[in-house]
């Protein structure tokens, strides 16, 4: 569960939306740890989530040849890819975006 949840709920993951439907799901995932094989086997392959998300129905062992591609594309239309190098980076963000969460927003 936990490894699912960290690549939603991050600070540069949330509260974004846009119209088109592969910018807001590439603004909208996070991948962890792309080039740990490692992280790669425990996750079944989610911890590349944008790559999931824009190809639903791809199995799980091509997301690693198509995260490149993804990650070029992205920086060369200037859209935001969302990745942290290590799952307890990941962890981290997440706890923290939990904990900015859950405070009270005062109404301006």
């Amino acid at each position: 569960m936990i490894s699912s949840q960290i690549n939603h709920l991050t600070p540069d993951s949330t509260d974004k939306f846009d119209k088109n439907f592969f910018k807001h799901q590439i603004i909208t995932a996070s991948n962890v740890a792309p080039d740990s094989y490692l992280v790669f086997v425990f996750t079944g392959g989610l911890n590349l989530q944008t790559e999931h998300h824009l190809f639903p129905s791809v199995n799980h062992i091509h997301l690693r040849k198509m995260q490149p591609y993804i990650r070029d594309l992205c920086k060369k239309y200037n859209v935001q890819y969302n990745e942290t190098h290590s799952i307890w980076s990941a962890l981290k963000l997440h706890v923290q975006h939990l904990y900015n969460k859950s405070f009270i927003q005062k109404e301006e």
